[in-house]
């Protein structure tokens, strides 16, 4: 059975939370919701899959653009968007969630993940075995660090931008992240009467964390 995750909901929780991480909530917000602007700004006519990469891509900028300026690092290892603290302690990943986002049921990732996100997920893992089996082995410079997601949801339903900073802690068998140890539930934003774009489909096909295939040519 999957444990529950730990879940911050109220301000003053959520404030707490952030703080010991050291990141500001003004700054996630106000990157989901850059980003966000410009899946506002597409319309029936562009391809279905354009929503979804530019809203996940124009958010890990908007982030990079606030956090980098206060010491933070950035990198991409295979095509996975990190955005690190200046501690190196742990990176933020960007990704679309489901209409779970946001709110008390558990949320799933929007689409499939790929390896960089299974392997984060198992880095990650192991940091919480170390933190509670004094027997865990260590060494000095830890081999990865912790990843948390910032996971957004534009809900045409309700008309609300919903967003969390989560830490992802296992993946279902189709490459979903489906369970979370730890949830910041962070303001919803409302964005009023319904789009242009809303009668196209804003989770269409894409995947956040790019997947570069490379075939090997053929000996002459």
């Amino acid at each position: 059975m999957k444990s529950k995750a730990v879940a911050y909901e109220e301000p003053v929780s959520v404030a707490g939370r952030l703080d010991a991480l050291g990141i500001d909530q003004l700054a996630l917000v106000e990157s989901v919701k850059e980003g966000a602007a410009f899946v506002f700004a597409c319309t029936k006519h562009d391809p279905p899959y354009l929503p979804g990469i530019l809203g996940s891509g124009k958010i890990v900028r908007a982030l990079r653009d606030r956090l980098i300026l206060r010491g933070w690092t950035y990198s991409n290892p295979r095509n996975y968007a990190l955005t690190t603290d200046p501690g190196g302690s742990f990176a933020i990943a960007v990704a679309g969630g489901d209409v779970s986002t946001g709110r008390e049921e558990t949320p799933t990732t929007r689409s499939e993940k790929g390896p960089a996100t299974r392997d984060a997920i198992f880095g990650n893992l192991q940091y919480q075995l170390a933190e509670v089996d004094p027997e865990f082995p260590r060494v000095d410079k830890p081999l990865t660090i912790q990843t948390w997601i910032l996971l957004y949801c534009i809900d045409d339903q309700s008309n609300e931008l919903r967003m969390e900073l989560s830490l992802p802690s296992g993946m279902d068998h189709e490459g979903y992240v489906t369970s979370w140890r730890e949830r910041i539930i962070l303001p919803t934003e409302p964005f009023g009467a319904p789009r242009k774009s809303a009668d196209m489909p804003h989770d269409g096909g894409y995947e956040d964390e790019v997947v570069v295939a490379v075939k090997r040519k053929a000996a002459s």
